[in-house]
């Protein structure tokens, strides 16, 4: 993601706006997740319907965070939105209205597993405890790494 978070938020809530249908769903992996929150949080689009994120690091990432300070351009290689995403505060509480699933991973098989001291569980990516998002609706867990729940 080469836009910065903000700028990929309103892209995302642009997109729904434009997506047509009485009822809107909306599944985001990963950092996709921590979009759609915001943009649910911050200008819900009003068609019923709900939100599922999958492997999303609301809380934090520590890969992310592991993998910037190991080299001069480590942040530039993750891209902007991720750096934003780890640099501001984060709100530990889902505050929007429609209901919201987690889905997380604890098979520890990506590019977390270059560091001998990734805390588990994790999905080789996104540490489970990342992914608990107070107030959400479900939060279900599956023995998968972070890229495994793409198929």
């Amino acid at each position: 993601m080469l836009q910065g978070m903000d700028e990929n938020v309103e892209r995302l809530r642009k997109f729904i706006g434009e997506t047509e249908g009485d009822v809107l769903h909306v599944i985001g992996h990963s950092m996709g997740g921590v979009l759609t929150r915001h943009v649910f949080e911050e200008n819900p689009d009003p068609r019923p319907g709900r939100l599922i994120a999958v492997g999303s690091p609301f809380l934090d990432c520590w890969v992310a965070r592991r993998i910037g300070s190991l080299h001069a351009h480590g942040y530039t290689m993750l891209g902007r939105t991720v750096h934003d995403h780890i640099s501001r505060p984060r709100e530990t509480i889902w505050h929007g209205a429609r209901d919201f699933g987690v889905l997380a991973g604890t098979y520890p098989f990506g590019i977390g597993g270059i560091f001998p001291n990734l805390p588990r569980p994790s999905d080789g990516v996104v540490l489970w405890e990342e992914t608990r998002l107070q107030g959400r609706r479900d939060h279900v867990t599956f023995n998968l790494k972070h890229f495994g729940r793409l198929l």
